[in-house]
């Protein structure tokens, strides 16, 4: 047992050459530091300065192009758990700028995009909005949405334009008599939706219910349903009819509810039939779309 012990602890003259190069080499690194030491290196305090705001300038730097890294590799982490909880704020989205959004951990980049669609008139009317901006993760909306404060949008009403508090001094309004300074009187109608439901007020040649405010473009259904305690339609509307047996082809199709189809077999029906007498006879018509005619019938005239 012995004599194999000794057999481990005997070296060659090579390993023992090696030993005595390797001890050698460590004495010599804890030792020539000594001799060789930067004490005498003197660095004014201006300098000093510098340099550590330089170090901490690297430092940043290369946080930030880490971050980013793994931001774009792992979305799943995307400014949820990378960004610090006390750089959140309470703030309107309608009116913050690009550093706004980036001190609360939104990107560049989607800040600019955020910028360039208010900028354009878009608006945020409701914290569930953001959930619309490419860019932000769920999980980013989830912690942006508590802290969304509207300063002159009523949130919860998603409509295109901005609902705010006004005086109704002169309701309710008569829809086919109101002038455009009286539609804005309401909730939601501002000056281009007042000259969008003239406009089709005139095309039509009246409103004969108030329904038909659907069809003007950009009125919602809930405004729909704020407008009707305020608006009414008389009930003996004063309607511009079309005298069905004396308009022409390019004069009919230019109603709301006539199609280039429906007015060439309307001019042809009477060309071949002579005078039409009555609505009755109108549904005898052979082709014409039955739910246009009933939108139609109130606008004629025999």
């Amino acid at each position: 047992m012995k004599k194999t012990l000794l057999q481990f602890l005997d070296f060659s003259k090579k390993e023992r050459t090696g030993i005595y190069v390797l001890l050698f080499v460590s004495t010599c690194t804890w030792v020539l530091p000594v001799f060789f030491s930067n004490d005498n290196i003197d660095l004014s305090s201006a300098e000093i300065t510098i340099l550590d705001a330089k170090i901490k300038t690297l430092q940043n730097d290369s946080f930030t192009h880490f971050r980013s890294n793994i931001v774009e590799s792992h979305p799943e982490l995307n400014e949820t758990t990378l960004v610090e909880e006390h750089a959140l704020f309470n703030f309107d989205p309608n009116k913050i700028g690009v550093q706004e959004w980036i001190k609360l951990g939104v990107k560049e980049k989607t800040a600019q995009t955020i910028l360039k669609y208010v900028r354009a008139g878009g608006r945020f009317r409701d914290k569930h909005d953001l959930k619309k901006i490419f860019g932000l993760s769920p999980g980013q909306v989830e912690r942006l949405m508590p802290y969304v404060v509207f300063s002159e949008v009523i949130e919860g009403v998603r409509d295109k334009q901005v609902y705010r508090e006004k005086q109704f001094e002169q309701l309710p309004v008569e829809l086919n008599t109101a002038d455009s300074n009286k539609l804005m009187l309401a909730p939601g109608i501002g000056q281009k939706l007042s000259a969008r439901i003239i406009k089709y007020r005139d095309r039509l040649g009246g409103f004969v219910s108030m329904s038909q405010l659907s069809e003007v473009y950009g009125i919602t259904d809930s405004l729909l349903t704020a407008l009707h305690p305020i608006w009414f339609v008389g009930l003996s509307p004063n309607i511009r009819k079309l005298n069905i047996n004396s308009i022409d082809l390019e004069e009919l199709r230019k109603h709301p509810y006539v199609s280039f189809s429906m007015s060439k077999l309307i001019i042809a029906y009477r060309n071949s039939h002579g005078r039409i007498n009555d609505t009755q006879e109108m549904y005898s018509i052979a082709g014409i779309d039955r739910e246009k005619l009933n939108k139609l019938v109130p606008y004629l005239a025999y």
